[in-house]
């Protein structure tokens, strides 16, 4: 009996065989498959992007093998952010061990701005890791996301430019020898930024895109209430004398709202809030009666990015009810009162004084409301995605052969989210000009492109009769202008007229390209909630 049942074996095991066989051979074909789409799926992917050379070789191997096309994109921008990590490690690293390497305020900066540049990266990889797990909350992760990385990007930019200032008021060849070696290890990182920036993009449009055209309440949705609060007095009554003993006492990596209540006096410090002190806010006792005064220039061997009288790098920073002034007057070039690289940042009835380069909003989200802001040139400037609504733009008597700009955007990749809108704001020079015989008339333009890309839309405003009727102004004669978006719409006053505009400006924009700058396209607006600042998200 045994014998017999053999052949029945051997026949079990045959199929046996014959069934993990074709199993294999099933699996086999479903991973050449998944591969094959993997590869397709990278091809089409990096021929939208800047630099598809560097896409590819960042994406030259699949991820997974069976998986929904959204969520291989979603791998595809991991990877290109994690490759960017990378790169800055390792750009750092060999820098600092760069014993030959010139020391200079330059080279300072761009090490900054590399650690803050990881900072955001590592933000941005969070965020993409959530995008699937938060359904709800899908397409404000993928703005944040694109938020971030094209703050990493003007981080390196800025760098690069730091160093060329360098070059221009050095005398020596440290600038030089820096910017070669800075560009070196930086080239790669901006590459593979912009393509994580165009597949981000790629992302973003396959989610829900919401433009909100509807007003909310102008005193905004929510009132947190701050958990802890410190008084700064210079007469010694308070928690602290200054502002800078406050802003280090405040705890690192907050959830909560660290409020510094500042009370009136003249506080001449420079002062710095680096990006691991988030979510803190200083409250004034008046614009007039609370002022923070600096004197840093350019001519006296401080970089623009480091001349600022307050210097943010927190994220959620707030402000409300105070002044800030660079006291070092138009003769000493780039001066700079306020510099904001911080995200979901946001002034409230502030007084921003300077002259030349006044205001760096240099990058991520920004909001400036009923705030003044005077200066001469360029002074309103950097990569930021900032919108000012309801501001006073006051602009003063340059120096001889100047020409007043009032903004100087710095967008210089098309993927970045970035721009200026300038909403229902007033343009005009101080009171005492038109009261004064003996005030020269001088020149003024709402802005020029100081990169490629660059973004401002001046609407619903009111333009003084000092506003150019050529309204806008080219960087320097070959500069390319095909590419820049300054734009006007629906504005008002003796400095509105357009029949004499530049030809190259767009000031008939459309309704719909306005909306593109209003609150909640430009800066994706719901944090301002939490602000208790007055706004509208429409035109």
């Amino acid at each position: 009996m045994q014998e017999e049942k053999k052949p029945a074996r051997r026949e079990t095991l045959l199929m046996l065989l014959l069934l993990i066989a074709g199993v294999v051979a099933i699996f086999s074909g479903t991973k050449t498959t998944g591969r094959n789409d993997h590869i397709a799926l990278v091809q089409r992917i990096c021929k939208k992007t800047l630099y598809p050379s560097t896409c590819h070789s960042t994406l030259s191997f699949p991820i997974s093998t069976i998986v929904t096309t959204k969520r291989t994109v979603l791998d595809l921008a991991l990877t290109t952010v994690n490759t960017a990590i990378k790169s800055i490690i390792h750009a750092r690293l060999k820098i600092k061990r760069l014993r030959s390497l010139p020391r200079s305020p330059a080279t300072k900066d761009c090490l900054l701005m590399l650690d803050q540049s990881l900072h955001i990266l590592r933000a941005s990889r969070t965020n993409l890791r959530s995008v699937f797990r938060v359904r709800n909350r899908r397409t404000r992760n993928l703005r944040q996301v694109r938020s971030l990385l094209a703050a990493a990007m003007t981080h390196r930019d800025s760098c690069l430019s730091g160093l060329d200032d360098e070059n221009v008021f050095n005398s020596s060849r440290s600038g030089i020898k820096n910017k070669i070696v800075f560009s070196k290890f930086l080239n790669p990182m901006k590459e593979t930024l912009s393509n994580a920036l165009a597949i981000t993009n790629k992302l973003l449009k396959s989610s829900e895109r919401v433009i909100a055209h509807r007003r909310v309440s102008e005193l905004g949705l929510g009132n947190p209430g701050p958990d802890e609060f410190v008084v700064v007095c210079s007469n010694g009554t308070g928690d602290y004398k200054t502002i800078s003993e406050a802003v280090e006492a405040a705890p690192s990596s907050i959830s909560h709202r660290f409020v510094i209540q500042i009370s009136p006096g003249v506080y001449s410090e420079n002062i710095f809030i680096p990006f691991q002190k988030n979510n803190l806010m200083f409250v004034g006792s008046g614009m007039n009666l609370t002022v923070i005064e600096g004197n840093r220039n350019m001519k006296d061997g401080y970089t623009t990015f480091n001349s600022a009288t307050l210097a943010i790098s927190g994220a959620g920073f707030l402000a409300r009810d105070l002044t800030v002034v660079n006291t070092a007057g138009p003769a000493k070039g780039q001066a700079v009162a306020l510099r904001v690289s911080a995200d979901q940042a946001a002034f409230y009835r502030c007084n921003i004084s300077g002259y030349q380069d006044t205001l760096y909003a240099h990058s991520s989200s920004q909001f400036y409301r009923d705030c003044i802001i005077s200066g001469t040139v360029d002074f309103i400037f950097g990569n930021a995605a900032a919108v000012f609504q309801n501001c006073l733009i006051i602009v003063l008597h340059p120096l001889q052969g100047q020409r007043d700009m009032i903004t100087a955007h710095s967008r210089d990749d098309p993927f970045q989210p970035t721009g200026f809108s300038l909403q229902n704001c007033s343009i005009t020079a101080p009171i005492y000009n038109h009261f004064s015989s003996n005030t020269s008339k001088y020149e003024v333009y709402l802005g020029r492109p100081w990169r490629r890309y660059s973004r401002t839309m001046v609407m619903g405003s009111y333009l003084g009769e000092e506003v150019s009727p050529k309204g806008w102004h080219d960087w320097s004669e070959n500069a390319p202008l095909d590419s820049v978006e300054l734009m006007e719409y629906n504005n008002r006053g003796p400095g509105s007229k357009i029949s004499e505009r530049v030809a190259w400006a767009r000031y008939n924009a459309t309704r719909e390209e306005a909306v593109e700058f209003a609150i909640g396209n430009l800066i994706d607006g719901w944090w301002l909630n939490a602000t208790t600042y007055p706004f509208y998200f429409g035109l």
